[in-house]
């Protein structure tokens, strides 16, 4: 193990206390939106784009640019039912899921339109589907 020794008796330096920083999420101005653009990916009515700026010139409104600085590529995954596709999120924003909500300032982050829906407030099961496949198909469970 490397430890840095500055101080005069040659003691390890202390940890630095933990940080109020999370890793910044992309944030989906509109979801159902969203939902709708994938769908037409899907179905081939809107060509998938090919990389982050042809997915900003589509998505532009839909989500807030530019995306978290740390997004560099774009990867469709196009499934099947025959094959069931289980995405793994990434460690270590599942450590910052957990740091933030371990911390009293922040509570887990639920889409407002949930509670819309659980309270009857979503316009119809159409709206809601659109909703929740731009919810499931971009979201790192996080």
């Amino acid at each position: 193990m490397n430890r840095r020794h500055d101080r005069a008796d040659d003691q390890p330096e202390a940890a630095a206390a933990p940080s109020e920083e999370f890793i910044e999420r992309i944030e989906i101005l509109d979801r159902q939106a969203f939902g709708r653009r994938v769908m037409e990916w899907s179905e081939g009515k809107v060509p998938v784009p090919k990389d982050l700026d042809e997915a900003e010139q589509q998505l532009t409104g839909i989500l807030r640019f530019p995306l978290p600085s740390y997004i560099t590529a774009l990867n469709f995954i196009p499934t099947t039912k025959e094959v069931w596709t289980i995405k793994l999120p990434p460690p270590d924003m599942l450590q910052d899921t957990r740091n933030r909500i371990a911390s009293p300032k922040h509570d887990y982050p639920l889409d407002p339109n949930y509670g819309k829906r659980v309270n009857g407030e979503f316009p119809n099961d159409a709206a809601f589907f659109e909703f929740r496949v731009g919810d499931y198909t971009c979201s790192l469970c996080t």
